[in-house]
């Protein structure tokens, strides 16, 4: 499987060809009440965001977008009094992440400030009517770890919420017949409910961060559907799902016994024919972990895991990988 932009940019017109979708967007940030959607182009730089703010039913899209103009800068173009400072803030992080770990500056042409309280306001800096922030991936850092369960308390800091939409791990969903409910493992903040309830599916979700699901049911179109619990005791009953989606859930998970559980509870709410897809980290490296906002004695779900682990409950198969990622697809079997 070759993974980039036009591979995403075909699985949009995939769910274009499915079901109406109000709007095509890679990206899903989302932080407290706001949120930030947008589209690359295929070379990847420049990119371009733009802003909305969740209501019901639909996102109200602001008037503004943010435009990368030069390898080195980004500028604001549009009514810049339609930006709230969150938005910038969780722009300028979009855009850090976006680069690789060394430093690099983004430029404004007005005077730029950020949310309150957030630490790159120390990094910006003014010369005539120009603002300048330098930083890197390591600015963007917390102070220190949390439990995992706590990492969507600073929600800003959370670095998986700034990759591209996971659109690949949803084309065995896509491509599917019949599927119409899905349960989505550790949803988060709601990044991929919302494109997959867009596109009309039935979409449900559990998390065990509590904050993650306070994110994620101002943005999805049925809260009540999206619940704090633990994949290890799913709260639904037997055989009520087509498809359950997971996209760093299983990898997240410490051992053998702990996955088994999890893909035992899923195999539960499987109905007869359904499956489960995924995307999982490959294990990780102890200086890979100590960089993540959470505490972790491992994280990783390697392809033979994946196999050996998942074969008392499903058919597996491996559907491809890019580096450090795995995409699989389990069936549940009789």
């Amino acid at each position: 499987m070759h993974l980039n932009n036009g591979f995403n940019l075909y699985v949009q017109s995939l769910l274009d060809r499915l079901r109406p979708v109000p709007a095509s967007s890679d990206y899903l940030i989302a932080s407290g009440s706001r949120a930030l959607a947008g589209r690359q182009t295929d070379a990847g730089w420049p990119f371009e965001l733009h802003v909305f703010i969740a209501r019901k039913p639909v996102n109200l899209r602001l008037r503004a977008s943010l435009i990368d103009v030069s390898r080195l800068s980004v500028t604001a173009i549009g009514d810049q009094r339609a930006f709230d400072p969150i938005d910038l803030s969780l722009f300028v992080r979009a855009s850090i992440r976006r680069w690789p770990e060394d430093r690099c500056s983004l430029a404004w042409s007005s005077r730029l400030r950020l949310a309150d309280g957030d630490p790159l306001n120390a990094r910006i800096r003014t010369t005539g009517n120009r603002t300048w922030l330098k930083a890197s991936h390591a600015d963007l850092r917390p102070a220190a770890q949390s439990a995992i369960f706590e990492v969507y308390r600073y929600p800003r800091d959370v670095p998986w919420l700034y990759d591209p939409l996971d659109y690949e791990v949803m084309i065995p969903i896509l491509q599917a017949r019949r599927v119409r409910r899905i349960l989505d493992l550790g949803c988060g903040s709601g990044r991929n409910a919302v494109p997959l309830e867009n596109a009309g599916y039935e979409v449900h979700g559990i998390d065990s961060a509590p904050e993650s699901i306070d994110i994620c049911r101002q943005f999805v179109r049925a809260p009540e559907r999206f619940r704090v619990a633990s994949a290890a005791a799913l709260p639904h009953p037997g055989e009520h799902f087509d498809a359950v989606l997971d996209v760093g859930c299983l990898h997240m998970l410490p051992d053998r016994v702990s996955r088994a559980t999890v893909l035992s509870e899923v195999r539960r709410v499987l109905k007869p024919g359904g499956f489960l897809c995924g995307r999982a980290l490959t294990p990780r490296s102890p200086d890979w972990l100590a960089a993540q906002p959470f505490r972790s004695e491992g994280t990783g779900f390697s392809p033979q895991d994946i196999t050996e682990e998942a074969r008392a409950f499903f058919e597996p198969h491996i559907l491809g990988s890019a580096e450090h990622l795995t995409y699989y697809k389990l069936l549940k079997i009789a």
